[in-house]
C-alpha cells in the first residue's frame, strides 16, 4: 500500500492522496493487527513529511514511533536515504538506542552513518544480506551495492550481487540483476554475466507466463526486454498488461510501438544485438570471425532515466543507426554485439564503434553526449578526459586552420543561445532568480561523488575546496559553491555546513550562468560547468582531466591553484578561445539538432575511422 501511494506522489499526484489515505486508515485498518496498523500509519506520515520537504518532522515521527515498537524496513531505509545520507539527521542515536528496534535494522543505520562520514570499508563490514527478514536482507544488499559503486569496485559489485541473487532465487530483483550484469560485463567476468543474463531472461518468463505476477511486475518484465533489445517482446508484454487493465501500460505500449516503427529500417541490427546476448546467456563463445568491424549496440539506447532530456535516447539510436547504415553502404562486414553496461573499456581484435566507452589502442571510435544536450563527441580514446582530444596540446589541435571570423561568430552565437537561454545539462533556476552573493568571489561547481569521470580527478572535491578557500581567503576573495543537482552526499553536506558556519563559503542554488557571470574565476574537478564557464570567457581551473582542459589552468598537484591563480588572467587569448571552442564543438563533436547535416558529419567521421584503421583503403 505504501509503495502505491509513494509512486502516486512521485508521478505528480497531489499529496492529498496520502492525507486521504491516512484519514481512511484510522477507520478501515483498525481491524488489522495493531503492530501492522500502526507501522503503516508511521510509514505514511513519514512519506508525507518528506514529500513536503520537512525531514526533521519525518525524523520526529520515526523517533517517536520507535519508542514503542520497531519501525518497518521501509521506514528505516527511507530515513537513511532522506536524512542520514543527506546529513540532516539529528536523532539517529535515539532511534538506534530504542529497545524495540529490530536487530537486523540497526546495522543499516550504523552503516549509513559510517558511509556518510567517509568510512566506506567500515560501513561494508556492518552489512550482512543474509540476516533477518527479506526487506532487511534486500536493503543490506542494496547498501553494499551503493558502497561498491562509490568505491568504483565493480568486480566486488558483480561477485557480491550474484551471490545475493543466488540466495534469493524466488524474488524478482530485476534492477539489481541488471546492475550486477553490467558490472560483470565491465570487468569481463563472463561467468557472472552469463548467470545474471539467465536470471533476467528466466524471471521475465516467470512474470509473462503468470497473469497474477504480470499484474504486479509487468514493468520489470518490460525493462528486461528493452535491456536485452527484445523490442517485440516488450511490445507483447505491454499489450498483455494493458489487457489486464493496467492503465500505465497503454501509454508504454504507444511509446514502444513508436520505437519499433522508428527502428524498422535497422531492426536487423537490433535483433542481432538481442541474439548476441541470448548466445552469451547460453555460454556460447563469440568471436569476431570474418567481420571487418564490431558495432556495439548499447542498452542505453532503449532504456530511460528521469534525468534524460527530451529525445536523448532517440539520439543514441540515431547515431547507431547512422553508423550501421554507413557500414552497409561502404560494403564493410560487421558483427553486432549488445552491451548492457555503459562506461567501460572495450577492446576487440578488429576496429569497433561503441557508446560511452574508452580504449587505449585507438582501434575504436567512441561516441557519447557531451555537457550540451544533443551534441555528441566522437573520439578514438573515449570521452571527456579519456578522449584523445583532451591529450592534445593547443598546438596539436591546429587552431590556426579555423577562420578567425567564423570562429568568433560561432562563439558569439553560442553565448546568446546558451547563456541568454539559460541552457545547461540540468535544469537551472531562472536567470531572474536572485539571492545574496558576495561582491567578489571564485565559484566552485561540484559533481556527484562516484561519477565515472571522477576516476580522472587529480584531487578530491574536499581537497580542491580546501585549497581554493584557503587561497581566496589570503587574497581577500569569497568563495561560492553550488552542489550538483543529483548529489545527495552527507559528506558534502557536513563539509559545506562546517564551512558555512565559519563564514568561509556561500552555498548557492542560483543558475549556473548567474554564478559564472558574477564570479572572478571558476574551479571544477572536470565538470561540464567548466566548459560553460569558458563560454562566459572566465578563467577556469580544472582539478582533473577533461576534454576542454587545454583552454584551462590545470591543477595536478596541491598548491597548483595558488601558484597559477591571478585575477583576470585566462589560459588562452580571446582569439585562441574562439577557435578552440569551434574545434571542440564542431570537430570533436557534432550537434544532432539537424539530422540531415549530422548524419553527413557522422558518415564522414565513420569513413575516416575505417580508413585510419585500414578497413578501407586510404583516399588517394
Amino acid at each position: 500500500m505504501i509503495d502505491y501511494i509513494e509512486n502516486s506522489i512521485n508521478h505528480g499526484r497531489h499529496v492529498r492522496v496520502l492525507r486521504a489515505f491516512l484519514w481512511t486508515a484510522s477507520h478501515i485498518l483498525r481491524f488489522m493487527p495493531t503492530y501492522d496498523y500502526k507501522r503503516l500509519i508511521c510509514d505514511g506520515r513519514m512519506l508525507l513529511e518528506y514529500q513536503a520537504k520537512r525531514p526533521k518532522r519525518a525524523e520526529d515521527v520515526l523517533c517517536n514511533f520507535s519508542r514503542y515498537q520497531s519501525p518497518s524496513a521501509w521506514a528505516i531505509t527511507t530515513y537513511i536515504a532522506n536524512s542520514i545520507n543527506r546529513g540532516v539527521d539529528h536523532r539517529s542515536d535515539a532511534i538506534l538506542g530504542s529497545a524495540h528496534l529490530a536487530p537486523e535494522l540497526a546495522p543499516l543505520i550504523t552503516s549509513a552513518i559510517k558511509r556518510r562520514d567517509g568510512d566506506l570499508r567500515g560501513a561494508l563490514e556492518l552489512l550482512d544480506p543474509t540476516v533477518g527478514i527479506y526487506p532487511a536482507r534486500m536493503n543490506a544488499a542494496r547498501a553494499r551495492r551503493g558502497i561498491f559503486h562509490q568505491l568504483q569496485d565493480h568486480l566486488s559489485l558483480a561477485v557480491d550481487g550474484i551471490t545475493f541473487l543466488q540466495r534469493e532465487p524466488q524474488q524478482f530483483l530485476i534492477p539489481f540483476t541488471i546492475t550486477t550484469a553490467g558490472s560483470a560485463e565491465g570487468v569481463k567476468r563472463h561467468d557472472i554475466f552469463r548467470l545474471a543474463l539467465r536470471r533476467l531472461l528466466r524471471d521475465r518468463e516467470r512474470i509473462r507466463d503468470n497473469p497474477k505476477k504480470l499484474k504486479l511486475h509487468w514493468n520489470d518484465a518490460l525493462k528486461v526486454s528493452m535491456t536485452v533489445f527484445d523490442v517485440d517482446g516488450a511490445v507483447e508484454i505491454a499489450g498483455m498488461a494493458k489487457a489486464l487493465g493496467k492503465k500505465a501500460a497503454e501509454t508504454k505500449l504507444d511509446t514502444l510501438l513508436q520505437i519499433r516503427e522508428e527502428i524498422s529500417v535497422w531492426k536487423d541490427v537490433v535483433d542481432a544485438a538481442y541474439a548476441s546476448l541470448r548466445a552469451k546467456a547460453e555460454g556460447k563463445e563469440i568471436t569476431d570471425g570474418r567481420a571487418d568491424v564490431v558495432l556495439v549496440v548499447p542498452a542505453a539506447a532503449f532504456n530511460t532515466n528521469v534525468i534524460d532530456y527530451p529525445g536523448f535516447r532517440q539520439e543514441i539510436r540515431f547515431v547507431v543507426q547512422t553508423i550501421a547504415e554507413t557500414l552497409k553502404l561502404a560494403g564493410v562486414s560487421f558483427r553486432v554485439e549488445g552491451r548492457i553496461r555503459t562506461h567501460g573499456e572495450l577492446s576487440f581484435a578488429v576496429p569497433s564503434f561503441s557508446y560511452h566507452t574508452i580504449s587505449t589502442d585507438r582501434k575504436a571510435l567512441h561516441f557519447k553526449e557531451t555537457d550540451r544536450p544533443s551534441r555528441f563527441s566522437f573520439d578514438t580514446g573515449g570521452y571527456a578526459g579519456w578522449s584523445d582530444f583532451s591529450s592534445r596540446s593547443v598546438e596539436e589541435l591546429d587552431l590556426d586552420s579555423v577562420d578567425q571570423e567564423k570562429a568568433k561568430a560561432f562563439f558569439r552565437a553560442e553565448q546568446v543561445a546558451v547563456i541568454e537561454g539559460n541552457v545547461s545539462k540540468y535544469a537551472q533556476a531562472e536567470l531572474t532568480f536572485t539571492e545574496p552573493l558576495p561582491e567578489r568571489f571564485v565559484f566552485i561547481g561540484l559533481q556527484v561523488i562516484g561519477d565515472a569521470v571522477q576516476q580522472l580527478a587529480y584531487s578530491s572535491p574536499f581537497a580542491m575546496m580546501d585549497e581554493v578557500i584557503d587561497t581566496c581567503m589570503q587574497r581577500g576573495l569569497s568563495v561560492v559553491v553550488k552542489r550538483h543537482p543529483q548529489d545527495k552526499s552527507g559528506q558534502i553536506s557536513d563539509y559545506l555546513r562546517a564551512r558555512v558556519e565559519k563564514g568561509h563559503v556561500t552555498v548557492s542554488t542560483a543558475s549556473i550562468h548567474t554564478l559564472i557571470a558574477k564570479s572572478e574565476a571558476v574551479c571544477v574537478i572536470n565538470s561540464g560547468v567548466g566548459a560553460e564557464a569558458l563560454l562566459h570567457e572566465k578563467p577556469v581551473y580544472v582539478f582533473g582531466k577533461a576534454d576542454y582542459m587545454r583552454a584551462c589552468f590545470v591543477c595536478e598537484k596541491p598548491g597548483d591553484f595558488a601558484k597559477q591563480f591571478y585575477r583576470g588572467r585566462t589560459r588562452l587569448t580571446s582569439d585562441q578561445l574562439y577557435r578552440f571552442w569551434y574545434v571542440l564543438r564542431n570537430r570533436y563533436a557534432v550537434s544532432l539538432r539537424d539530422r540531415e547535416k549530422s548524419a553527413a558529419w557522422i558518415r564522414t567521421r565513420v569513413l575516416r575511422h575505417l580508413r585510419e584503421t585500414g578497413v578501407l583503403p586510404a583516399e588517394s
